[in-house]
């Protein structure tokens, strides 16, 4: 599977961590942002996909 990187993706994905109430930092060797601890791909919520990931915040309102 190949990870779009690029700064602009990778500027989408920090913003949207920020803002989020359900970030969970995945482990460390789970991550993939390695200049960003609070990122998407960082997130222990989202699941990859085949074509990147989705996010799993629905399972976290679930379990609150």
């Amino acid at each position: 599977m190949k990870i779009d990187m690029t700064s602009v993706v990778l500027a989408k994905v920090r913003q949207q961590a920020d803002r989020c109430s359900f970030f969970v930092a995945d482990d460390e060797d789970e991550q993939m942002d390695d200049d960003c601890v609070r990122s998407c791909y960082n997130c222990g919520l989202r699941r990859w996909l085949p074509a990147g990931f989705e996010c799993g915040k629905a399972l976290g309102e679930r379990n609150e």
